[in-house]
């Protein structure tokens, strides 16, 4: 019982006394419930007991009741409807006591009591020494609107920052620093100005090579676990990625409870290639060893690709307890990747739209790998739509045997029709909006 109702109920109870009725007699009968037809009143009280407790027909002592109960500060009004009475309590009383329990997490708005369950959200995600950009957008609101609810229902819930923080993209990142960086800049605007280093060294590397092997050279150095200059640099640029991440986290009210990424893999590489080995799923390719996914459209996995995934999809419980690398893995039951709910279909459709392609290149004759006699421009459309990269469809078009010509018309009609695609789809959503516009004016 709310405090409203528990006003009323004594106001009740003390005109009740005031009609000859004894307190402890009538303490039983009052009882407060919702009208059937609300627009009747917020509180019904139903006379029939206490009229015949006080020996008058229930409509004379509903309207005698009425008389004693007269407006206050959280009662409106009271009214006689036969042997009912209505009341209406305060609409300032009301927004008070409702704000005021919510504000305090008084039931029924607070929080609930803990229903045993451990739910770990994975979100948000951006990469260390990018900006953060609207990409990121949907997996951080998501993902902390989870993380509130779940907790708002009373489960145990881990909040994970899973940042991109290692890694060739990296390597190349450290090795710019060390060629152009400047600190004093660094520190004025680290993401505006480790993303331009990025770029630059991308130009610097297509006319010298050699920054590409030093890359590969500092990240073996990072590798290695010692304290060096690249272990140093690594979290200088890391630090101040994560100090640059905290204004717009702060702006939308999003917080985690563990910060980890890629890196945090790096000691437990050994271990988990060690369950891999031993699930005997292991192929040569190249001089590497890989996991085969090509019936799934996929290339082979690399090792720390492996690692990724498993920490992805394994889900351990209070009852298996899993471990990796003789630690203990995350206890919960439930596991959440906000941006893979859309990123997970994405993906399969990229799947099926790559295997279709590479079947149909697989059939076409030798010799006959030509733009006009393989009817393959929707299938590369396609696969492209569903978020493989101009690069990837490049590469693929020259392991079939296109040449460089045939691949850049092949390129050129693709993007032309998926520049029409994404418009048709633009101006379906422009021709909705208008018809909303339309059906609002109407409507006022």
């Amino acid at each position: 019982m709310n405090d409203l109702h528990q006003h009323l109920r004594e106001r009740v109870l003390a005109a009740a006394v005031d009609m000859g009725l004894e307190r402890d007699a009538v303490q039983g009968l009052v009882r407060l419930d919702p009208p059937k037809n609300r627009e009747h009143g917020d509180v019904a009280l139903g006379a029939f007991q206490l009229a015949k407790l006080s020996k008058q027909p229930p409509p004379a002592f509903a309207a005698a009741l009425v008389e004693k109960i007269t407006p206050d500060e959280v009662v409106a009004s009271a009214q006689a409807a036969g042997p009912f009475v209505n009341f209406r309590f305060r609409r300032d009383a009301m927004a008070a006591q409702v704000l005021t329990a919510i504000c305090s997490d008084a039931a029924p708005y607070g929080r609930a009591e803990s229903n045993g369950q451990v739910v770990c959200i994975d979100f948000s995600s951006p990469n260390i020494a990018k900006p953060f950009h609207i990409g990121h957008m949907r997996s951080t609101v998501l993902g902390n609107a989870l993380c509130r609810i779940h907790r708002h229902v009373g489960a145990e819930v881990h909040g994970i920052n899973h940042l991109g923080d290692w890694g060739m993209p990296f390597a190349k990142m450290m090795t710019a620093y060390m060629h152009f960086g400047d600190e004093q800049e660094l520190h004025a605007a680290p993401m505006r100005y480790m993303f331009e280093l990025y770029k630059r060294y991308g130009k610097e590397a297509e006319a010298n090579p050699a920054l590409d092997a030093e890359a590969a050279e500092h990240f073996k150095a990072l590798e290695s676990g010692e304290d060096n200059e690249e272990r140093r640099m690594w979290q200088l640029l890391r630090d101040e990625s994560l100090q640059a991440f905290q204004g717009p986290y702060a702006r939308l009210g999003v917080s985690f409870d563990h910060i980890t990424g890629e890196s945090f893999f790096e000691d437990k590489m050994e271990a988990a290639m060690r369950r891999v080995e031993a699930a005997g799923v292991l192929e040569e390719s190249e001089g590497a060893e890989v996991v085969a996914l090509k019936e799934q459209g996929i290339k082979g996995l690399k090792p720390q690709h492996i690692l990724q995934m498993m920490a992805m999809v394994a889900k351990p419980t209070r009852a298996s307890k899993n471990k990796l690398n003789g630690d203990e893995a995350a206890d919960f039951q439930e596991k959440m990747i906000p941006f893979s709910g859309q990123g997970l279909v994405e993906a399969s459709q990229k799947g099926e739209a790559v295997q279709q392609l590479r079947e149909k290149l697989e059939a076409a004759p030798e010799g006959k790998k030509q733009v006009g006699d393989v009817d393959m421009l929707g299938d590369l459309v396609e696969s492209m739509y569903n978020g493989w990269t101009a690069s990837e469809a490049r590469t693929m078009l020259k392991e079939f045997g296109f040449s460089k010509t045939q691949v850049d018309e092949l390129m050129r009609l693709a993007q032309q029709r998926l520049r029409g695609r994404r418009e048709g789809i633009r101006e379906e959503y422009r021709s909705r909006i208008e018809e909303r516009r339309e059906a609002r004016k109407n409507s006022t």
